[in-house]
C-alpha cells in the first residue's frame, strides 16, 4: 500500500480540526491537477470573528501536534472576516 503524502495528511488533520470546533460547510478540495498553488484547499465557515479565530488556531495546533508541521504563514487575522493558514 502506498504511503499517504504529507499534504494529504495535513488536509485530513485540518478537516478534523475544523469539525471538532464546529466549523460549518467544511470542504476539502483536492486541486493538485488544477493549480500549482496547492495540493489541497480546506475551507470552512465560522459563525463570528471569534469562531473564525478559534478554527484557525485549532488547525494550526492540531497540525503541529499530530504532524509536527508549522504554518508557512497566516493571513487575515486582523480583518475579522477570514483567515488563511498556509
Amino acid at each position: 500500500m502506498a504511503e499517504v503524502a504529507l499534504q494529504d495528511k495535513i488536509a485530513a488533520v485540518a478537516k478534523e480540526a475544523l469539525d471538532s470546533k464546529n466549523g460549518l460547510d467544511i470542504k476539502a478540495l483536492h486541486v493538485a491537477k488544477q493549480t500549482v498553488l496547492a495540493d489541497w484547499f480546506v475551507l470552512a465557515t465560522g459563525t463570528s470573528n471569534t469562531h473564525i479565530n478559534t478554527l484557525a488556531d485549532e488547525v494550526e495546533f492540531k497540525v503541529k501536534e499530530q504532524l509536527g508541521v508549522d504554518p508557512i504563514r497566516t493571513e487575515g487575522r486582523g480583518n475579522n472576516m477570514w483567515i488563511l493558514v498556509d
